[in-house]
């Protein structure tokens, strides 16, 4: 289960970047097909656990 957390955490690390840059904030961007995948991946890994 941690290993699905730490999923989890990467994909919304992912997609706070990802907001970030749609709101103009200068951080480094996410490409969105990364940031989606990443999203994909980590929800297909939670539905198969449960």
């Amino acid at each position: 289960m941690t290993a699905e957390l730490e999923d989890l955490e990467d994909a919304l690390a992912l997609a706070r970047l990802e907001r970030d840059r749609a709101l103009g904030r200068t951080e480094p961007s996410v490409p969105h097909e990364e940031a989606r995948r990443a999203l994909l991946e980590a929800a297909g890994r939670i539905a198969d656990s449960i």
